[in-house]
């Protein structure tokens, strides 16, 4: 039973995650609006499909050219990442912490999440295929 009551909490949470972000996009992109969106999820319990995350920011060359085949990738799959923009975010209190959280050593970066636990990534990948390829996976 508690089990049940954990994961009814940990979707609704996963839900509302996703609408306090600006919504859906064409692109598949939504805007995290904090840390706390990504933080929450990292709780055990998280979502039981893959989740994915990209951080990334306006003033990196090889983020804008990884962007597009990004948004090419999630139409392709149907599928929505959460756009964690690090210049935004760059003085959030707990932004080292995040970082360090999710292994962010380089950008662009593309985390999958599955169950609370961080499954795989890539990041500067230069083939829109190899990421298709990665969220298929």
């Amino acid at each position: 039973m508690k089990k049940k009551i954990l994961f009814i909490l940990v979707s609704v949470l996963i839900v509302s995650v996703l609408a306090a972000c600006n919504g859906k996009s064409e692109d598949g992109l939504v805007n995290a609006e904090n840390s706390a969106d990504l933080s929450s999820l990292l709780q055990k319990g998280g979502a039981s499909k893959y989740t994915y995350i990209y951080f990334g920011r306006p003033s990196c060359e090889y983020c804008q050219d990884f962007k597009p085949k990004l948004e090419s990738s999630l139409k392709k799959t149907g599928t929505q990442a959460l756009y964690y923009n690090t210049d935004e975010h760059r003085q959030d209190k707990d932004f080292t912490e995040l970082m360090e959280k999710f292994d962010v050593t380089k950008i662009p970066y593309l985390v999958k999440i599955k169950d609370g636990a961080i499954v795989d990534s890539i990041f500067d990948v230069s083939k829109e295929q190899d990421i298709t390829d990665f969220m298929n996976k």
